[in-house]
């Protein structure tokens, strides 16, 4: 080959790598886009849903419903990190154009989790009129205790049917077609809140009002099944199979995934407990206002930057480690400064927008040091949470499992010094500190990484 034809080559090569950059870029701006309606909408609904519920209801039932929905939202382990191992395995595969293994993935996922589904769903239906429902519910009242069974079947049932069909919107976002995925579920959204006031205006009972909002997003994952073949090469169900050895490649990142999954929920359940045990109850409310302000900002900034992490692994199995970089200070800076700005203003309207939003005040009031704490551990956690869904999405997380343990035991156990001295601000201080050095570690992985390759 000629000089010349070396570098017609290599020019071919820099501009097709630069055009592929410029292609990731508008699917992220895309999936930001949609991440955010998404988002936008859901709050909206709730505001205007949660209301009609609680005075259709009245408090008693209202907060069965609500306490059965937190009791059901542990099942989400029993996926046990299939979901975010084919989101890798098909951004790997996109990535190496191996795509005739991702409908291969995509079948034996849902085969997998359709089994699991079953299961579970069997146990659960068995396990709900067997529940001691008056200890849990801390009440007597006959109508409570004969709607508890069958509210907790109706909310299990629906999150398990649904449970196979979210491989389609997990192929989607990994194939950097978020924002589909986000527009269908958007649509879903308000089909459900209008099923909801459907079964309100019926005057029908809480099982009924489970299924009726849990409709929108089943309907919208069916839509996504039936769409998938347009975007996945070769992709039958008519023909479905499962490969041990495919799957083994999903589960070899859905292992410690789930452990991650684990150790978040343990330390986010445990923390209103020592609240309660080292304040009161009336703490334990105000600490819940609070999250759901909290939640709300960190959410928010993560969907601004879902887009950005199947285009890393995608680039990085195209060894195009220089985007990567690019694209990581792109996300930490888009994600940590967007929600340090917002929690800014938390300091002059927060104890002003929870009395709004909520129709409460705090029993406390937030002083500047309170919120300074919580935008403080909303900055730490941001930057944490990117770099370690980072080293997450590029098959780099068993040493994050052991990180999530340490940072377990110090949360829990400083939390029964740090709540008495500093009140609910403690929790906030501590949480962002605890993060340092999972910060440092990721850090320091991810670079080398990089440098390496």
């Amino acid at each position: 080959m000629t000089s010349q034809c070396k570098a017609d080559v290599q020019t071919a090569s820099a501009e097709s790598v630069s055009l592929r950059g410029r292609d990731r870029y508008r699917r992220i701006a895309r999936s930001a886009l949609a991440a955010l309606s998404q988002k936008f909408l859901t709050v909206t609904l709730g505001l205007v849903t949660v209301p009609v519920t609680i005075n259709y209801l009245g408090k008693e039932q209202f907060g069965l419903w609500m306490l059965i929905t937190s009791l059901v939202s542990w099942l989400q382990l029993s996926d046990v990190g299939v979901t975010g191992g084919l989101l890798n395995s098909i951004a790997e595969a996109d990535g190496k154009d191996e795509r005739e293994k991702i409908s291969r993935y995509i079948k034996a996922a849902l085969l997998f989790l359709s089994g699991v589904a079953g299961v579970v769903g069997v146990l659960a239906f068995i396990a709900a009129p067997l529940i001691p429902w008056s200890s849990v519910l801390s009440t007597d009242d006959a109508t409570i205790l004969n709607l508890a069974p069958y509210t907790f079947m109706a909310s299990a049932a629906m999150y398990l049917i649904t449970l196979p069909l979210t491989v389609a919107a997990t192929t989607l976002r990994a194939l950097q077609r978020g924002y589909i995925a986000d527009w269908i579920l958007t649509s879903g959204a308000v089909i459900s809140a209008l099923l909801l006031f459907l079964a309100v205006y019926a005057k029908l009972s809480v099982p009924y009002l489970v299924i009726a909002q849990s409709s929108g997003q089943l309907l919208a994952a069916m839509v996504m099944i039936c769409m998938l073949a347009r975007y996945v090469d070769n992709l039958s169900w008519s023909n479905l199979e499962f490969d041990k050895a495919v799957f083994r490649r999903v589960a070899h990142s859905s292992v410690p995934l789930v452990l991650l999954q684990v150790g978040g929920l343990l330390v986010n359940e445990l923390i209103a407990v020592i609240v309660a045990q080292t304040e009161s109850l009336r703490a334990v409310s105000d600490y819940y206002l609070l999250q759901r302000i909290y939640i709300f900002i960190l959410t928010v900034g993560g969907g601004l930057i879902l887009g950005f992490y199947p285009a890393l692994r995608e680039a990085f199995e195209r060894h195009d480690y220089q985007w990567v970089k690019i694209a990581t200070v792109r996300m930490i800076a888009i994600r940590v400064g967007g929600v340090t700005l917002v929690g800014l203003s938390l300091i002059f309207v927060g104890n002003y927008a929870i009395e709004t939003v909520f129709g409460q005040a705090l029993d406390e009031p937030f002083t500047t040091f309170g919120w300074l704490a919580l935008i403080f551990c909303l900055s730490m956690n941001s930057l944490n949470t990117t770099l370690s869904d980072i080293m997450s999405r590029l098959d780099d997380i068993w040493f994050q499992v052991v990180l999530v343990a340490i940072t377990a035991v110090l949360v829990l156990t400083g939390l029964w010094h740090m709540i008495p001295w500093f009140g609910l601000p403690g929790i906030y201080i501590l949480m962002g500190g605890v993060t340092l050095p999972p910060i440092i570690v990721c850090s320091i992985r991810l670079m080398r990484k990089l440098n390496v390759k």
